[in-house]
């Protein structure tokens, strides 16, 4: 009886158990944000203020020394954050822990999101951006810019203006909306290894396109000037008169392209 209640005790305090983590940092007009961590999802919203300002949060583990190690530094508008989170084996394991790093910024600032293990998420900056993750999604919403988004495992969903478009995963679907006024500075690439790509586009953006799968289909609801041998798995051709090459690659999936 007095093990089960000892257990019943470990079992709720691990399971309510949280920790926070918090800093604000006052910037310029050109901010650069780079957030690091090996097992944590990453969330960025962009802002109208004047600052950066982090929060940690903890479930399951307490953050310092012998936790979750928080190191952090500022030089000048530049903002470097590295989360670090324990692998640690109980005798027990009753608790779902994680740990979620959520950030408030400029809308101008510049960003670099790495993770080991864990999901991307970014929302309503404009510049540049670098996402990074080995093991996780990725969603961006309302960007406006250059976007470089790479997954080993995991789904890519992408809205915006872009400048700069490069997408890739090894495993999962790539979604983006490409919205008007986006222009091709240089090529854009968009790859999966394993899944569908579905891709909509402003009816004014000139590119030239080369869309290809190796199993499945290839479909273009667009007006073109088809260019070369096409084929049920590959379509290559111009949009409104063609400009750089907009590159689209899955090897176990279907490809849609429409506005």
């Amino acid at each position: 009886m007095f093990k089960r209640i000892v257990l019943a005790v470990l079992f709720l305090g691990a399971v309510c158990f949280a920790d926070d983590w918090k800093r604000e940092y006052r910037v310029g007009a050109s901010p650069y944000l780079q957030v690091e961590t090996n097992d944590a999802s990453i969330e960025v919203h962009g802002t109208n203020g004047a600052s950066i300002s982090v929060n940690v949060t903890a479930k399951g583990y307490s953050i310092g020394p012998d936790g979750v190690r928080v190191s952090e530094r500022q030089d000048g508008d530049q903002v470097y954050v590295q989360v670090k989170i324990p692998h640690w084996n109980f005798w027990f394991n009753f608790t779902d822990r994680s740990v979620h790093i959520e950030v408030w910024a400029p809308q101008q600032t510049k960003i670099k999101l790495d993770s080991s293990d864990g999901s991307l998420r970014l929302d309503g900056t404009r510049g540049e951006a670098r996402l990074n993750t080995s093991d996780g999604s990725i969603r961006v919403n309302n960007f406006d810019g250059v976007l470089v988004a790479r997954s080993a495992d995991g789904s890519i969903e992408a809205t915006g203006r872009f400048d700069g478009l490069d997408l890739n995963t090894s495993d999962g679907h790539v979604t983006a909306e490409v919205r008007a006024g986006s222009h091709l500075s240089s090529n854009w690439s968009i790859r999966t290894a394993d899944g569908s790509i579905t891709l909509r586009l402003p009816e004014d953006l000139a590119v030239d396109l080369d869309a290809w799968t190796s199993d499945g289909s290839v479909s273009v609801d667009l007006p073109m000037l088809v260019q070369g041998t096409q084929g049920r798995n590959r379509v290559h051709g111009r949009l409104n008169g063609g400009g750089p090459l907009l590159e689209v690659r899955t090897s176990d999936g279907s490809v849609h392209i429409s506005r």
